[in-house]
């Protein structure tokens, strides 16, 4: 079944995008990052890191994956079937923030956050795009919608390749920054902190926490794929206590920090590897987001 979240791209697939990239991309993308032709186009030292935010160099050369511009695409797909005459589609509320999720829909996690919420969100609205309109609507009405989505992916230039570089060396800085030995080091000793739990399935990588066998004793609900954030659910006092040690070991052991540090460092080398893509991308990046502003302002009046 066809879905406004399918219309307007699921949050949870951007999300994963930052480190999924295609292997022929990741290969051509490696070769180039060792090439002579490097430049120091961009240093660290005009960048103000935010941990608490997980704020990373290339953030502001990709469009934030959020709410907001699928907010816009569905405003334009409402536009776009009431000039042909079909009045049944609902767009949603503008959603709320979802507070643990920073704008390119990182998790975030501290010692702060897991006391409070453990893996869990908050209860709050979620986020997620309904799927009421097209249950509604005839099968010629949906062929329309899909071809009004279409032309509103195309007119916002959400789907550009230019986007999909930056999100692509966005993630293989991560996953370089995760082979660098300190951090394999850490990653060692986070797992060794964790062992009172009881848990032999810990994940090699940190964002995938909690572990398969976490999920089923603290009874964590399935998620579907293009229903993003929507586990908001209050965590049982086993799983506050897992995820807090789960963050106190990240601190004690050194790995939030060094990692966050790495995948700075490994963004950075990347950025500077494809300057001219870099820079390219930071053109498209303020058009669409202006072209996401002006839609919404013009549209949700």
């Amino acid at each position: 079944m066809t879905t406004t979240a399918h219309l307007a791209g699921s949050a949870a697939e951007a999300s994963r995008s930052r480190l999924l990239a295609t292997p022929l991309l990741l290969a051509v993308l490696a070769a180039g990052a060792c090439s002579p032709a490097s430049s120091d186009d961009f240093r660290r030292s005009d960048f103000t890191p935010n941990r608490a935010q997980w704020s990373l160099p290339l953030d502001s050369y990709m469009v934030a994956p959020g709410a907001d511009s699928a907010y816009a695409v569905q405003l334009l797909i409402k536009e776009c079937l009431e000039r042909q005459g079909i009045s049944s589609f609902r767009v949603d509320d503008p959603p709320l923030p979802y507070p643990l999720i920073n704008s390119q829909l990182r998790r975030l996690f501290d010692v702060t956050i897991a006391r409070k919420y453990g893996y869990s969100g908050p209860d709050v609205n979620s986020v997620h795009l309904s799927t009421q309109s097209l249950e509604a609507m005839t099968p010629a009405d949906k062929e329309k919608s899909l071809a009004c989505a279409a032309a509103a992916n195309k007119n916002l230039e959400t789907e550009d390749k230019q986007q999909n570089r930056m999100e692509t060396l966005a993630g293989l800085a991560y996953e370089r920054a995760q082979r660098r030995s300190e951090i394999q080091k850490d990653l060692a000793a986070w797992k060794a902190c964790l062992r009172p739990l009881g848990f032999a399935d810990l994940p090699d990588d940190p964002t995938q926490m909690p572990s398969e066998a976490q999920r089923m004793a603290w009874h964590f609900p399935i998620v579907k794929q293009d229903v993003p954030y929507a586990r908001m659910r209050r965590a049982s006092t086993a799983e506050i206590k897992g995820a807090t040690l789960d963050a106190e070991c990240r601190e004690s052991t050194g790995l939030a920090e060094d990692l966050y540090n790495a995948e700075i460092d490994e963004q950075f080398r990347q950025m500077n590897s494809h300057a001219e893509a870099v820079t390219e991308a930071k053109a498209y990046t303020e058009r669409v987001n202006e072209n996401i502003r002006a839609t919404i302002q013009r549209l949700s009046g």
